[in-house]
């Protein structure tokens, strides 16, 4: 699945899609990183929440 060199931006509702995708390690604001644990809780939001698109 790319080999980690690209990831998925998930956004509550909404599938991933290929415009979803990013550099793993691309350079970022600060305030749009997340620590693991703050991952793992949107993660399983994001997976309790229904598909809207």
């Amino acid at each position: 699945m790319g080999g980690g060199l690209r990831i998925y931006v998930l956004r509550p509702g909404r599938r991933a899609t290929i415009d979803d995708l990013v550099d793993t390690l691309a350079d970022a604001p600060v305030d749009q990183l997340a620590t693991v644990d703050e991952q793992q809780a949107f993660w399983e939001a994001w997976l309790k929440k229904p598909d809207k698109v």
